[in-house]
């Protein structure tokens, strides 16, 4: 399964990664992500979207 996170205004690809362990927590951190805009999160077949803060 990977993961991937995406600008929702740009749909640019900012993090994909296949974890080789399940977890119920996750931290993102990268200058790439910006505070107050709003990103899609795909996880499997779970989709969502999160502000930064």
């Amino acid at each position: 399964m990977t993961e991937k996170i995406r600008s929702s205004l740009i749909a640019a690809l900012i993090l994909s990664h296949t974890p080789s362990l399940s977890y119920q927590v996750i931290i993102i951190s990268t200058p790439k992500i910006k505070s107050g805009s709003t990103y899609r999160i795909v996880i499997g077949e779970i989709e969502g979207s999160f502000e930064a803060a």
